[in-house]
């Protein structure tokens, strides 16, 4: 199950767009989840670059996010694939 938390949370990186606690329910997907998920939305007219999927990766570790979901409407970069990847 997920609560929503807050809008708007603010780290040391930045801003976070959403961010929710993740009730464990054995038995379901959500049970190997962190209790932290934060998502990124990028509403942009071209597709985003590394540099900001770099950004989201450093807000997750300062909030000990282990799980992110993040929302490009207009796709990443090649650079950017590589970055979930390895990450």
């Amino acid at each position: 199950m997920l609560k929503l938390n807050s809008k708007r949370r603010r780290c040391e990186t930045g801003e976070i767009d959403l961010d929710f606690t993740v009730k464990r329910i054995e038995a379901t997907l959500f049970f190997e989840f962190s209790y932290l998920l934060i998502v990124e939305c990028k509403n942009w007219q071209k597709t985003v670059g590394a540099c900001e999927l770099r950004t989201f990766c450093s807000k997750m570790r300062d909030v000990d996010a282990n799980i992110g979901i993040f929302f490009a409407t207009n796709g990443i970069t090649k650079d950017a694939k590589q970055i979930i990847r390895n990450a």
